[in-house]
């Protein structure tokens, strides 16, 4: 089932980008935004996920008393592994085949554990780092979980990004309530623990209060060579610079009044509530690209809503996704690769395979497969599938 917390919601009125090198002090070039105007009030019911997408592949996670997963918080798929954060605070390392490899569980209060497991990134020789909120801190582990350093954080912080000589990008997500800092930049990019930029300001009133939604929750993306950011409360897509500062990438539109970034408590509280009970739209979440084309999901009068567009062009679907074909329930993952070719992935409880099969009788073989190879209890089976709009 897809699952979604919703602590509260804002949205500004504009965005307001500041990003300082502190090394020589020069800013970075800012280009023009690209924007994308969505009409919320006109879903197109025309087309459909099966005229977007066909199924490419399957894994299913192979299930050992050492590799269960109570949910994905995170996954990655780097040198044909797959890496999975795990709400239990565990890391999961399968083949590309699903087959399990290890796993390990570093929680505790010393120097080479974490209190919590926040974020979890996977370099290029496959050490893993993690995020700890509340300790402020990275650590670095080798992929057999042996422990390798500490990296301290500036700042509090729930998502993180590797990026290259040295230099880390983080997404306060509005930080949290009982966060000491001062600041009220949701980015920040920093290197041997100074700050190098920071940029995407949100209202005071608002630290502590996020919105998260479904699996592989993450703040950064990575398609064709590149790394874009989102942020809570925000409509603008970022591109991040190699000198880690941010260029706002495409800004969608959805026709609606934000609240200026200097309102009161009163006014954010007061706008709070409406996105609360539906009236306004929230966040972007969910950010994907295909070749050209665009995929981001919002909520709107509290339904989950995907857009489907090329940049600066009308959309070519705002609407719902809730199955393909096959009966399968579309519950989108996010999840960083560096497989060549980007392909849109989906969760599915291994007990799902049973109910389809008794109420749709036509189904194709790979479902039959994945059902006699799973129990009821297993660990959730990963559907990818292929873009093909317009490539036929």
């Amino acid at each position: 089932m897809l699952q979604k917390t919703l602590k509260t919601f804002f949205l500004f009125s504009f965005i307001f980008y500041s990003c300082q090198n502190n090394s020589n002090n020069q800013e970075s070039e800012i280009q023009e935004t690209r924007n994308i105007t969505v009409n919320i009030h006109n879903l197109d019911q025309k087309l459909d996920f099966d005229d977007f997408f066909e199924y490419s592949h399957h894994v299913i996670l192979q299930t050992t008393d050492s590799s269960l997963i109570s949910k994905i918080e995170k996954l990655q798929l780097r040198n044909s592994k797959y890496y999975i954060l795990d709400r239990s605070q565990s890391i999961l390392l399968f083949d590309f085949t699903g087959k399990f490899i290890r796993s390990f569980n570093h929680k505790g209060q010393s120097g080479t554990e974490y209190i919590g497991a926040n974020d979890m990134e996977v370099d290029d020789n496959g050490d893993i780092y993690v995020c700890d909120f509340s300790g402020s801190k990275i650590i670095k582990y080798n992929e057999k979980g042996v422990f390798l350093e500490t990296i301290k954080i500036p700042v509090q912080t729930n998502s993180f990004k590797l990026l290259s000589q040295g230099r880390f990008a983080i997404n306060l997500q509005n930080g949290s309530s009982n966060n000491s800092a001062e600041t009220c930049y949701n980015y920040h990019c920093f290197q041997n623990g100074r700050f190098i930029c920071q940029a995407i300001p949100f209202n005071k009133h608002l630290k502590g209060y996020s919105y998260t939604y479904g699996y592989g929750k993450s703040s950064f993306y990575s398609y064709g060579g590149k790394i874009y950011t989102t942020s809570t409360f925000n409509d603008t897509i970022y591109a991040i610079q190699e000198n880690g500062c941010l260029n706002p990438f495409v800004r969608y539109d959805f026709g609606q009044k934000r609240l200026p970034l200097q309102s009161s408590a009163k006014e954010a509280n007061e706008y709070m509530e409406r996105v609360r009970l539906g009236e306004a739209v929230s966040s972007l979440y969910h950010f994907c690209m295909f070749g050209d084309y665009l995929f981001v999901s919002y909520d709107y009068q509290n339904q989950g809503n995907y857009i489907i567009s090329k940049v600066n062009e009308t959309p070519v679907y705002i609407g719902k996704f809730k199955s393909d074909k096959n009966g399968l329930y579309i519950i989108p993952i996010i999840y960083l690769s560096d497989a060549p070719v980007y392909q849109f992935a989906t969760i599915v409880n291994a007990e799902s395979f049973e109910f389809i099969l008794k109420r749709n009788k036509k189904v194709p073989g790979w479902i039959h497969e994945i059902s006699k190879s799973v129990e009821k209890e297993d660990n959730p089976v990963l559907i990818f599938y292929k873009w093909i709009y317009h490539t036929t």
